[in-house]
């Protein structure tokens, strides 16, 4: 979203932003102003519905989602360094590995980012050729469709794309823990390396091991601290939009049509939107933190192969660490692994049920 001017040293501390860049970023910003503005005086779900709800809470996540476009490109700007520190410090931890004989699976890292890209795109494409659709049986002036279709695109790409930012990141961190952890084994679980024979210059793999494990936990911190309150933002729409989809199929069931808005497909398409993003975030960050502490594991198992080992020390020192420090994608509330989506599904059902036997009962005392 805001292409920038890569410095011609990676040891450079600063980011600098390009013309095209400064340019890219103020078109951004005052076209999502434009549409925030015609949303705000134009009622384009007036057309759509006769709810007043539905007509506040569509405008309301709508806007929401313009105005975290507008947060999120000047943000990026605003820490274009911080995120380029990062980026450093990925190259330092690459670096410091290779020198050890440690080999990446690029190509792997490659079919991950390329998979999570290609779906997510699947998924934009879907969301907004339902809308097109939806505003065109609503009949919706041609203006109103368009303010209506580029918000939404302008919205869910800008969601991705954070998301995106993320989720590569976490591939990156859980790449190094894993070849991190095939270096280890190699040099300190194979029974041929006997305990008498003298470690490989004097204990430099274990050392650079032990800094590049350490590095890494410095680099997921930074990465909680800037990106992950995108993920927190879907998964609580993404428990939303799941209570509104099943409540949604509910009112069809029982042969309340009166509203296109409450058509379930819409609810179901928004909600297996956000619900990607969670499933793919909470599987890749669960991934970080098993390989992280997998590393534990294995300089135990070394310690105990080979309990006269020159290298004991700094085995010792290594696994004190790893006591003190432990791989987490977290936004302070809560980490990201299997637990939450366990959470998740259980609040889901909880408000779903609540929701529908209010509403049953309301349906009631119409009839």
């Amino acid at each position: 979203m805001c292409p920038y001017k890569l410095p011609s040293e990676m040891t450079s501390n600063r980011l600098p932003m390009s013309p095209l860049g400064l340019i890219n970023t103020l078109i951004f910003v005052v076209i999502a102003c434009t549409l925030m503005y015609f949303n705000i005086t134009v009622d384009i779900y007036a057309d759509l519905s006769s709810s007043g709800i539905l007509n506040f809470i569509s405008r309301a996540v709508l806007m929401g989602g313009l105005v975290g476009t507008i947060l999120f490109t000047i943000a990026s700007v605003l820490m274009r360094n911080y995120n380029w520190s990062m980026v450093r410090l990925l190259h330092k931890i690459d670096t410091r590995l290779t020198s050890i004989g440690v080999q990446f699976n690029y190509k792997r890292q490659f079919l991950m980012i390329l998979c999570f890209t290609f779906f997510w795109l699947i998924f934009v494409a879907c969301v907004i050729f339902y809308h097109c659709i939806y505003t065109t049986f609503g009949g919706m002036t041609y203006f109103n469709m368009g303010i209506h279709v580029v918000s939404h695109y302008m919205a869910i790409t800008t969601y991705a794309v954070m998301m995106s930012q993320y989720f590569y990141m976490l591939v990156a961190i859980y790449s190094r823990f894993a070849a991190l952890n095939i270096c280890f084994g190699r040099h300190y679980l194979d029974r041929k390396a006997q305990s008498s024979k003298t470690g490989i210059d004097n204990g430099r793999v274990v050392k650079e091991l032990r800094c590049a494990h350490d590095e890494l936990h410095d680099l997921l911190d930074k990465v909680n601290a800037f990106l992950s309150i995108a993920a927190m933002t879907g998964i609580t729409l993404s428990i939303f939009l799941w209570v509104l989809s099943c409540s949604a199929i509910y009112k069809r069931n029982i042969g309340d049509r009166h509203s296109l808005l409450m058509s379930p497909i819409g609810y179901v398409f928004w909600s297996s939107y956000f619900a990607f993003f969670v499933l793919t975030i909470i599987i890749i960050a669960s991934n970080v933190k098993s390989e992280g502490r997998r590393t534990a594991v294995l300089i135990h198992k070394g310690m105990n192969l080979h309990p006269n080992h020159p290298d004991w020390d700094e085995l010792k020192i290594f696994s004190l660490q790893l006591q003190c420090r432990e791989p987490v994608a977290s936004c302070g509330l809560f980490s990201y692994d299997y637990t939450l989506l366990y959470s998740v599904l259980g609040s889901i059902s909880i408000y779903t049920t609540i929701f529908i036997q209010f509403d049953s009962f309301n349906y009631k005392t119409s009839k």
